[in-house]
C-alpha cells in the first residue's frame, strides 16, 4: 500500500508547491536543467490552450516556436537553462498565433528554473527588447572582449543579488556595480508610486554633481519621457542641450542636476512600468548598442529578481499559510466531532427536559391566575384550566370539544399564520369582549390571544381574565374626571391647569450643562426666567379666570398667557420653580399683583397644586388665584378705623386715669376735714386703692398695647409709690423685687395691682412696728406655659397663729380672698420669720 504525502516527505512538499503555483494568477511553468516540464499551473493550461497531462514529462521547445524569423529565442531559453542565468524574450505557441512574453527564472544552485509566461502588449516593443542581446552576441566579432567581459559582470551581478534580500538594497548594490562597470557619472534606480504622484529615486552610483536620492513628482519626468516608460520604450538622450526633447527643459531641470546624456531603461513587470534605470553622463555621450543591451539586460534581471523574490516570499507564505490551514482544519475537524458528540449528548438531555418543560408549562397553565384556553384552528375548545371553570362556571367536561363561541359573544381569530411573512407582533390579538357565563348573565372581560405551535399541531392560546373592576374603575374614573371638570368650570375662584414638563426639561438642561444651583442661577439670570416663563403652557382655564383677567373668551388668555407675566409675576414665578425644585411639598402659595389683559392690576393669592402622579414629570399642575384686590382694600379702611379706634381708647385711659386721679384727690381732700385719725387711714386707704386702679389705665394709654400691661412696669412704679407714700426709706424699709417679664391683660393686672396694694401696705403699716428696718420682697413669675406664680412676704413680726386670714375682720384682708377668687387663685401663706402670702392662678382662666 503506498503511503500517504505529508508536508515533511519531498511527495509532500511537491504537492505543496503544486497547490502553491496553481493559486498564482500569472502562468507558471516549472523546467528542469534541460528544459523538461516538471508542472504548470491552470493559468499556463488556459494561455497556452493545452492540458496538463499531454505537457508534463515533454520539452519546453515542442509547443513553441521562435517568435520573429531570424531570431533564436528559443535558443535564449535554452541558453538561460543552460547557464543558469536569468532571461526574457518572446515566444510563438504552435498552437496560437499571439506572441507570449517569457520570463526564466533560475534560482542560484537549482537545477532547472521558473518560465513566467504572458501576453504582449506590443509586438513592436517587445521585439526590440527580445533583440537587443541577441544584437550583443551577433557582434561579438569586433567587440568580444568588451562582450565577454559583459557576461562575467552579468554572471557576478547575479551573485551580488542572491546574498541580497530587500528590494532597496539591491537596487543601491546593482547600480553601484553598473556604474562603475561601464563607467558613469551616475546611476540609479527609479521606482514609480503613481497612487502617490511621486518618483523615489533609491540611493546608488553618483560620481559627479549634487545627489538625485530623495522624492520627485512623477510630473518631473516630463511628457514624452513618461509615455514612452509605460509603453516600455528605452529613452535615449546624447546631448540634452541639444535633443529637440530635452533642450528646452535642459536649464531648468537636466543642467542644476549636472546631466548632459543619459538612458533611461524602464523596469517592466507583467506588462506595467514599475520604475527605471538611469544612467546619465554630465558631458554628452553617443550611447553604444552594447551598453543599452547591458542596461536593458540588468534592468530585467534586476526587477524579475526583485519581483521574484517577493513572489517567493509569497508562495513560501502562502504554503505555509496552507500548512497551518491544514492543521487548523485537522484541529477544527477533531474539535467539531467532539462537539457533536457533546451534541449528541445534549439533545437527549433537551429532549428530557422539553417533557419536564412541558410538564411544568402544563402545571404553570393549570395554576395561572388567568383562564386559559387552548383552541384549535376550527375554533373548538382544545383544554381549559381551573380558573376558566371558575369564571364561567362550567365543568372542564362540559368545555372541550364546544366552539369558543359559548364562552364569547364573538368568534376568535384562529387562521394559520406565516412566522415569516408576518412580524411576531401582528399574530396576537387582544381586546375587551362580552363573556357569557353558564348561568346566561354577560359580564366584562379582557381577551389576549397568541398562536400556538405544539407536537399535535397549530392551537390559538387565549388568556381571559375578568374586568369587571377595572370597567367599574374606569366608569368611575370618567365620572370623576367629568365632576372635576365641571367643579373646575363652574368653581368662583380663577383656576389654570398648566405644564410645565418643558420648564422642568430647560431646568434639567441648566443642571446637565454645569449647573449646580438652579435657584441661585434663577435669581441671578433674568434672561433664564423668562426663556423659562416662555415654556409654560397653559392646558385650560375657567370662567373666573376668564373674568378676572378681563378675557373675552378662553382662546384670548391661552393665546395671551405671555402678557401675564409682568415683574411682579416673574417674581413669583422664580420661587414657583424654586419650590418645585427643592421638592417642598405640592402647594405653593405667595401673595403679588398680576395685570390684566386690559391692563389693570389686581392684588391676588398665588396658589400653585402639583396633582398626584406629576410630582417627577409637572405636566399637570393647577393654579388657583385669588382675587384680593377688594379685600386688601377694606383691610387697608379696618386698619384705618383700628387706628383710629386705638386713639380714642387711648383717650378714654386718659380720661379714666385722670377722673380716677379726681377722685384720689377728692379723698384726700375730704380725709383732711376729718378729725377723726382712723378715719383719715380709711380715707387714705381707698385713696391708695383708687391710685392703683389709676395706675393701670396710665400704663394701658402709654403702651402700644391697649389690651395687655407689662406686670414688671406696673408693679414696680405702684411698690415705689407705696414706700415713698409711708415713707419705707426714713424707716429703713427695703424692697425686693422679682418680677418676670410678664404681659397680662386688664382682667388680670387690676386685681393683681390691688392685691399687691393691700398687702405691702398692711406690712408696711404693721409688720415692722417694733423693729427699725424690714424688707417687703414681691415675686411674680411664671411656673409653666399655663401657672402664675404671684407672691407677697415681709420679715416683719409676722401674722399670730391664732389669726384666721380668711376670717379676719380687716377690709384690707378680705379684698385680697375677693381679688384671689377673682383671679381662680389658690392662696398660701406661710408663717416662718414673717409673712408669705402665695397666689397661683391661671393667665387665661382669670
Amino acid at each position: 500500500m503506498k503511503p500517504h504525502a505529508t508536508a515533511d516527505t519531498p511527495t509532500g512538499r511537491e504537492q505543496h508547491l503544486a497547490s502553491a503555483l496553481d493559486l498564482a494568477t500569472d502562468a507558471l511553468v516549472t523546467l528542469d536543467a534541460h528544459g523538461v516540464v516538471e508542472h504548470l499551473n491552470g493559468a499556463a493550461e488556459r494561455l497556452l490552450g493545452v492540458e496538463r497531462a499531454s505537457v508534463l514529462g515533454r520539452r519546453i521547445d515542442e509547443f513553441f516556436e521562435d517568435a520573429m524569423g531570424g531570431v533564436h529565442t528559443m535558443e535564449s531559453l535554452s541558453e538561460g537553462l543552460a547557464r543558469r542565468n536569468t532571461t526574457e524574450g518572446l515566444l510563438k505557441p504552435r498552437l496560437g498565433s499571439n506572441l507570449l512574453r517569457f520570463t526564466l527564472h533560475v534560482a542560484p544552485g537549482a537545477d532547472g528554473g521558473t518560465l513566467r509566461l504572458t501576453r504582449t502588449r506590443s509586438a513592436k516593443i517587445d521585439g526590440v527588447a527580445a533583440l537587443l542581446r541577441p544584437v550583443i552576441h551577433d557582434s561579438r566579432e569586433d567587440e568580444r572582449t568588451e562582450v565577454d567581459s559583459d557576461d562575467r559582470f552579468l554572471d557576478a551581478l547575479d551573485g551580488v543579488m542572491s546574498g541580497l534580500d530587500e528590494a532597496a538594497a539591491i537596487f543601491n548594490a546593482v547600480a553601484v556595480h553598473l556604474g562603475s562597470h561601464l563607467p558613469l557619472d551616475r546611476c540609479l534606480f527609479v521606482t514609480i508610486s503613481v497612487e502617490r504622484n511621486e518618483l523615489v529615486v533609491h540611493p546608488g552610483h553618483e560620481r559627479n554633481g549634487p545627489t538625485l536620492v530623495g522624492l520627485r513628482q512623477l510630473s518631473s519626468l516630463g511628457e514624452p519621457t513618461r509615455t514612452w516608460l509605460i509603453e516600455g520604450r528605452i529613452v535615449v538622450t546624447s546631448d540634452a542641450l541639444t535633443d529637440p526633447r530635452t533642450r528646452s527643459r535642459y536649464e531648468s531641470a537636466y543642467a542644476p542636476a549636472g546631466v548632459r546624456a543619459s538612458v533611461v531603461v524602464p523596469l517592466m513587470h507583467l506588462g506595467t512600468c514599475r520604475g527605471y534605470l538611469s544612467l546619465s553622463s554630465s558631458t554628452p555621450r553617443n550611447w553604444t548598442a552594447r551598453e543599452l543591451a547591458l542596461s536593458h539586460a540588468v534592468a530585467s534581471r534586476t526587477i524579475h529578481f526583485i519581483e521574484g523574490r517577493r513572489t517567493l516570499r509569497t508562495q513560501e507564505a502562502l504554503v505555509e499559510g496552507l500548512r497551518s490551514a491544514n492543521t487548523e482544519l485537522e484541529a477544527r475537524v477533531e474539535a467539531r466531532t467532539a462537539e457533536l458528540t457533546v451534541a449528541l449528548a445534549d439533545r437527549e438531555a433537551l429532549l428530557e427536559e422539553r417533557d419536564r418543560a412541558a410538564e411544568q408549562l402544563r402545571r404553570t397553565i393549570e395554576a395561572s391566575p388567568t383562564g386559559m384556553l387552548m383552541v384549535s384552528l376550527d375554533g373548538r375548545i382544545a383544554a381549559v384550566n381551573a380558573k376558566t371553570e371558575a369564571i364561567f362556571g362550567y365543568q372542564r367536561g362540559e368545555l372541550v370539544g364546544q366552539p369558543i363561541e359559548l364562552l364569547m359573544g364573538r368568534a376568535l381569530d384562529v387562521r394559520p399564520v406565516d412566522p415569516v411573512a408576518e412580524p411576531a407582533g401582528s399574530q396576537s390579538e387582544s381586546v375587551d369582549v362580552e363573556g357569557i357565563r353558564k348561568d346566561g348573565s354577560n359580564f366584562p372581560v379582557h381577551l389576549a390571544v397568541n398562536p400556538l405551535e405544539t407536537a399535535e399541531g397549530r392551537f390559538v392560546l387565549a388568556s381571559v381574565s375578568d374586568v369587571t373592576d377595572r370597567v367599574l374603575s374606569e366608569r368611575a374614573l370618567r365620572e370623576n374626571e367629568a365632576r372635576y371638570r365641571r367643579l373646575f368650570h363652574d368653581s368662583p375662584t380663577a383656576l389654570c391647569e398648566q405644564d410645565l414638563s418643558q420648564v422642568k426639561a430647560y431646568l434639567d438642561e441648566l443642571s446637565a450643562g454645569g449647573v449646580t444651583d438652579v435657584c441661585a442661577y434663577l435669581r441671578g439670570h433674568p434672561l433664564a426666567v423668562a426663556s423659562a416663563a416662555r415654556r409654560v403652557r397653559f392646558i385650560e382655564v375657567n370662567d373666573a379666570t376668564l373674568e378676572m383677567y378681563e378675557a373675552e373668551s378662553r382662546s384670548e388668555i391661552l393665546e395671551n398667557w405671555h402678557k401675564l407675566f409682568d415683574q411682579d409675576m416673574l417674581k413669583v414665578f422664580v420661587e414657583e420653580l424654586c419650590f418645585l425644585v427643592e421638592g417642598k411639598g405640592t402647594l405653593f402659595s405667595a401673595r403679588t399683583s398680576t395685570r390684566t389683559l386690559k391692563g389693570n392690576r389686581n392684588e391676588i393669592v398665588f396658589r400653585l397644586s402639583v396633582l398626584p402622579g406629576s410630582e417627577r414629570t409637572w405636566d399637570r399642575l393647577v393654579a388657583s388665584i385669588f382675587d384680593m384686590t377688594a379685600y386688601h382694600e377694606a383691610e387697608r379702611k379696618l386698619h384705618a378705623a383700628l387706628r383710629e379706634k386705638d386713639v380714642l381708647l387711648k383717650e378714654v385711659h386718659h380720661r379714666v386715669k385722670n377722673n380716677l386721679q379726681v377722685i384720689s384727690s377728692l379723698l384726700s381732700l375730704q380725709a383732711q376735714y376729718v378729725p377723726d385719725a382712723s378715719t383719715r387711714a380709711v380715707f387714705a386707704s381707698s385713696q391708695g386703692r383708687v391710685q392703683s386702679i389709676a395706675l393701670v389705665h396710665e400704663k394701658l394709654y402709654q403702651s402700644r398695647n391697649l389690651s395687655h400691661i407689662k406686670l414688671s412696669e406696673y408693679l414696680k412704679t405702684l411698690i415705689s409709690d407705696l414706700l415713698s407714700a409711708n415713707s419705707a426709706a426714713e424707716r429703713g424699709i427695703k424692697s425686693v423685687l422679682d418680677i418676670a417679664d410678664l404681659s397680662l391683660t386688664v382682667d388680670v393686672a387690676i386685681p393683681c395691682g390691688l392685691i399687691v396694694n393691700e398687702l405691702v401696705s398692711n406690712a408696711l403699716k404693721h409688720a415692722f412696728s417694733a423693729r427699725p428696718s424690714g424688707t417687703v420682697t414681691v415675686r411674680a413669675v411664671r411656673q409653666n406655659e399655663e401657672l402664675i406664680e404671684l407672691s407677697v412676704a415681709d420679715d416683719g413680726l409676722g401674722l399670730p397663729q391664732v389669726i384666721d386670714p380668711h376670717a379676719s375682720s380687716s377690709l384690707g384682708l378680705d379684698l385680697v380672698f375677693t381679688f384671689a377668687e377673682q383671679l381662680g387663685a389658690e392662696v398660701e401663706i406661710v408663717r416662718d420669720g414673717g409673712t408669705t402670702f402665695v397666689f397661683r392662678f391661671r393667665e387665661e382662666a382669670a
